[in-house]
């Protein structure tokens, strides 16, 4: 028995063998070789070959597109290619396999949004720039508007760091001379007047921009500015997803200040400009002049002392410091840093989308925002909540709604008085002055009962003694709550298989109270007794929008695409506002605690456009393409005389690389030609521009009782709107199967711009006018420029790819008609002049020539107009007159503010789990006033502002070898002499203070890390990523505290930069 069993045993272990051997023998590695091409069946070089799952185990094609490799014949070949799809082929035991790679062309099959519908980015006649989800969740921003700096063809400036502001943007140019320029937004197919801001960023699925008529041209009379369609998001996961979101973060400042003096070297050189006062302004000798500076200068500026010496011997006789700041002084002379912190940012998402069934989809969001800005009360919270459904229960009908909405608070720097910004004051003060009150014998800060610093406003300061910014802000209050509403509804069903009807509206509605309050301690309030206001605004919109589509393919060649649409658009804006004074109880802001009404104020707006349109898209093959539209609107804004307006476009594009003559040329593909002309509209000026009006005037009363009425504007019947042409001539396609490029040209010419012109006195009065005026459409305007785009995937295997990207714009900006009255001398506004053959951004400045270097003095081109009025200021250095008096200055053209060359470079690494993504944009060539360096470059006897540090390089005297016939008399690079007598001329206003306003700015870098899915499937988990995010890192400029991006007509003023937020971030799904 024992031995049959053993049999039995030995038996089992033979057939086991027998089993085992052939899956060894199957899991041998075998010696795999082919050749990896492209469809065409030319070879791909560089291909890399891997066994999946085995990283290490790898090769690339040779130069004939061969390779070879060892794996076990159950393997599995993954191929990559730049440019082309990943493609895996199981082995299966064969020794030769062949591989041929499709070309990667997701960018051309992508779907892109235009106006009222989609098309495939192929099918695209004309310029249309693109944002998608996932470049916008790595970006910590308030508004949308802030994504598109550096985008083809898209200018944005930042005017204030104010947290909730909106950036400014405009496409293409500047069309408009006196209306708006500010693109359309639609959001979700429906025109939207609100702030982006209450738009939730993380709730936007893309973004894109309508540059060029044949792509705008649809929205009509108001598209001339061209159109950013915004998209929300939709359900897309096949099974319920939730996400969540949570961002902490911080808020800083991004720009350095200007280089200004310290507290010794400000007394140095206000002792060296009264001296010099006194020597020029009084005929003193520098030593009398030394002395009586030595007198002058404490008495002039304190009324407490913060040296360590008695007044007459802080300095020595020539004057130099012979003394130290009081301890008590030393850390309270810094304004601008009391009046900046660093803020705290803090945004949480939750998110959820789905399908149910195959053609319905949902998607909500619940959304919290709390921004702290940089500067102390200036802040923004919102809450955000969407919800968005799309219902299919058949075939041939589809319904869904889309609701948001929004609730905000924001609260705003306020501080009143002379210089009117907080900025203003803490960059302008004088480092003599301390924030707080402080003990005058001893210098130790001044305490309240409750132990803490009281500020000082008690008129101890030479400037503005009796305010105190910091402590102004901290006591008024300027907050705004307001409160969000759009939902939207849409059914449509399909019928004769080809055709859809649709019918959809939306309905907006914002209010929004601003309450501000002015304390009755200190500054402005403080002669009232302090004083409040409220301003409340309501805003209203409808849209309903009935449209018909047919869409037909012909034996798999001929694409056709009809709309015809009506949408019947309806706005209303009610304001109200009161303002009252004389408070009964401090720091109470509600209208009940004032006693006395100064202002009261309401009125109403409302206007309504109604609207035809049509369009039709023509594809042949997806080789050549043909698209028009056509709309019709009739707007209230104007007399019904003149109501009707048309637009229109028309666009055609080839796909080269559709013919048999590109076969050939493998290393260029998606070629592509496209051109488009078009006409759209743009009514955006004041409500009431073109109607009669009437207003109570008290110089026409005619008894106690009664008064009368006198027309304030005329009314002008005859007026439309102003009307953009655009052209563009473009290409588009893709080298050596990695690189995507679009070289674009385009003329957009705005006419029939609005200007006022005057009217003979004998018509009467109208507005606030020197004489009659009407307005009229007459202007034009011209925008040409260049756009360039390259997209590269430089390298990519299975865990690494990187890729970059650059943008490149030029634009010329070009006014090419004015008013006849106007066409000779142009119109003066402010630092620019609108003239026929210049942008109407060009600076017009008085000349500055240099210092002259023989008396330390500004001078100017002398004005041939002036040379009589300016006979005795005349001086004539080697042939050429000059003027040391900027009033008699001759003013010319001086530069451009338009950059001309602007644009962004990108790049992103993703290795694995980690993705590095860095943004930087650019403009070049352009010029700014720096106003705010011209404040601190200036000095006057009594003046206690600050002073930059180039002050210090001041003409002091006669350089050696100088006299009045030396060639290099004039130095353009000099600083003129500090002396309050010469003061005004010296720093007057002028081209001395244009800058280069090139810049290089860095404006986000995220890095991000993927957890791998074997760390969080017991969480259950399908992502979790963790990410790192600086927006705005820094900004490099011409000079040190330049904020050179300021705004569009380059002037640059004392106000907020934007900030440097730092973000650290988590975000789960479910």
């Amino acid at each position: 028995m024992q031995r049959n069993k053993n049999l039995i045993s030995v038996s089992r272990l033979l057939f086991m063998c027998l089993l085992i051997c052939p899956l060894s023998l199957w899991a041998q590695n075998i010696s795999v070789s082919g050749t990896v091409t492209e469809a065409s069946g030319e070879a791909i070089i560089g291909a890399n070959v891997v066994e999946k799952g085995k990283p290490g185990n790898g090769t690339a094609t040779n130069l004939n597109g061969r390779y070879t490799l060892s794996v076990p014949s159950n393997a599995t070949l993954q191929v990559t290619s730049l440019g082309y799809t990943v493609k895996e082929v199981a082995v299966n035991g064969k020794t030769t396999i062949n591989i041929s790679l499709e070309e990667d062309t997701k960018t051309l099959d992508e779907v892109v949004v235009v106006g009222y519908g989609t098309q495939k980015r192929s099918a695209l006649t004309g310029a249309v720039t693109t944002m998608d989800a996932k470049a916008i969740e790595q970006r910590p921003v308030t508004s949308a508007t802030s994504l598109l700096e550096g985008k083809m063809g898209v200018m944005v400036t930042s005017e204030t760091g104010q947290p909730g502001s909106d950036s400014s943007v405009r496409i293409r140019g500047f069309g408009s001379v006196n209306g708006n320029n500010a693109p359309l937004y639609v959001v979700d197919g429906f025109v939207y007047e609100g702030n982006i801001t209450d738009i939730n960023s993380q709730d936007i699925s893309d973004v894109s921009v309508l540059k060029d008529a044949s792509s705008a041209a649809i929205y009509g009379n108001r598209a001339a500015n061209g159109v950013i369609l915004i998209t929300t998001k939709k359900g897309s996961s096949e099974k319920p997803h939730i996400s969540l979101m949570m961002n902490q973060g911080f808020d800083q400042r991004s720009m350095p200040e200007y280089a200004r003096l310290g507290t010794d070297q400000w007394m140095e050189t206000t002792w060296t400009g009264w001296r010099n006062q006194y020597v020029s302004g009084q005929g003193n000798s520098t030593e009398d002049a030394n002395r009586l500076a030595n007198k002058t200068i404490v008495p002039s500026y304190y009324i407490a002392n913060i040296y360590n010496k008695p007044d007459n011997l802080i300095f020595d006789d020539n004057g130099k410091l012979q003394a130290q700041i009081r301890e008590g002084y030393k850390d309270d002379l810094d304004w601008f840093k009391a009046g900046t912190r660093d803020g705290r940012r803090q945004e949480y998402l939750l998110s959820g989308d789905g399908r149910i069934g195959a053609n319905s989809d949902y998607y909500f969001s619940a959304g919290y925002l709390d921004q702290q800005g940089y500067t102390p009360n200036s802040d923004f919270k919102r809450f955000s909540g969407r919800a968005k459904i799309n219902i299919t229960p058949t075939n041939w009908f589809r319904t869904g709604f889309n609701i948001a909405a929004t609730d905000q608070e924001r609260s705003n720097m306020v501080t009143g008085g002379g210089l009117n910004g907080l900025f203003d004051q803490t960059r302008n003060m004088a480092p003599i002055y301390p924030v707080h009150l402080h003990d005058v014998a001893t210098g130790n800060y001044i305490l309240d009962d409750a132990g803490n610093k009281l500020y000082d406003a008690s008129g101890r300061r030479k400037q503005d003694g009796e305010r105190n910014v910091i402590w102004q802000n901290e006591l008024n209050m300027d907050n705004t709550a307001r409160k969000t509403m759009n939902g939207s509804l849409f059914a449509e069903i399909t019928f004769l298989n080809d055709f859809r009807a649709k019918v959809s509206g939306s309905m907006d509605t914002r209010s929004s109270i601003n309450s501000l309050y002015v304390n009755s301690t200190v500054g402005d309030g403080k002669s009232v007794n302090g004083s409040a206001s409220n301003r409340s605004e309501q805003y209203k919109t409808y849209t309903m929008l009935e449209q018909l589509t047919y869409n037909k393919t012909i034996n798999d060649l001929y694409d056709i695409n009809v709309l015809v649409a009506h949408e019947n658009y309806s706005y209303k804006y009610i304001y109200n506002y009161s303002r009252k004074e004389d408070e009964i109880f401090p720091n109470n802001p509600y209208l009940a605690n004032f006693k006395t009404m100064t202002s009261i104020n309401s009125y109403e707006n409302n206007r309504r456009t109604e609207s035809y349109l049509s369009r039709i898209q023509l594809n042949y093959n997806e080789k050549y393409y043909l698209d028009g539209s056509f709309r019709r609107d009739g707007s209230s804004r104007f007399h019904p005389d003149n109501r009707w307006g048309n637009f229109f476009s028309v666009g055609a594009a080839w796909n080269i690389s559709k013919e048999a003559f590109m076969d050939n040329v493998p290393d260029l593909s998606n070629l592509k030609l496209r051109a488009n002309y078009g006409e759209t509209g743009n009514d955006a000026f004041d409500e009431d521009e073109n109607v009669g009006t009437y207003g109570w005037m008290a110089l026409y009363e005619i008894d106690a009782k009664t008064s009368s009425l006198t027309q304030t504007q005329r009314e002008s019947k005859s007026i439309k709107w102003e009307a953009s042409t655009s052209f563009g001539l473009a290409v588009d396609g893709r080298a050596f199967k990695r690189v995507n490029f679009t070289l674009e040209y385009f003329d957009k010419r705005s006419r029939d711009l609005l200007f006022y012109v005057n009217l003979p006195q004998s018509s009467g009065s109208t507005g606030n006018k020197k004489s009659p005026t009407l307005l009229r459409n007459i202007g034009s305007v011209a925008n040409r420029g260049v756009e360039l785009s390259l997209d590269a995937e430089l390298y990519r295997n299975k865990n690494l790819s990187w890729h970059a990207a650059f943008s490149a714009t030029t634009l010329n900006n070009k006014i090419l008609k004015l008013p006849e009255e106007n066409r000779a001398e142009g119109i003066l506004s402010g630092n620019h002049k609108f003239i026929e053959g210049h942008s109407m951004y060009d600076f017009w400045l008085y000349q500055y020539a240099g210092v002259d270097q023989m008396t330390g003095r500004s001078v100017y081109l002398l004005d041939e107009a002036q040379r009589t009025a300016a006979a005795s200021d005349i001086l004539t250095i080697n042939g050429v007159d000059y003027t040391y008096k900027a009033t008699y200055a001759k003013r010319d053209f001086s530069g451009s503010p338009i950059p001309k060359l602007m644009g962004n470079f990108s790049t992103g690494v993703n290795y694995k789990g980690f993705a590095l993504d860095v943004l930087f944009t650019y403009g070049l060539g352009n010029k700014v006033y720096d106003a705010p360096y011209k404040s601190l470059m200036s000095f006057g006897a009594g003046n206690a502002f600050a002073l930059h540090q180039d002050i210090l390089n001041s003409w002091t005297a006669v350089p050696e070898g100088m006299t009045n016939d030396s060639p290099n008399r004039i130095d353009r690079n000099a600083t003129p002499i500090i002396d309050p007598t010469y003061n005004n001329d010296n720093n007057a206003g002028s081209s001395r203070w244009l800058i280069n306003g090139s810049y290089f700015m860095f404006k986000n870098v995220n890095l991000s890390y993927s957890l791998p899915k074997q760390w969080i499937q017991s969480l259950a988990l399908s992502n979790a990523r963790l990410n790192a995010t600086v927006e705005n890192l820094f900004l490099l400029s011409a000079r040190k505290g330049l904020n050179s991006q300021m705004s569009f007509n380059g002037e640059i003023a004392d106000q907020a930069s934007m900030p440097r937020v730092i973000s650290f971030g988590v975000k789960v799904d479910f």
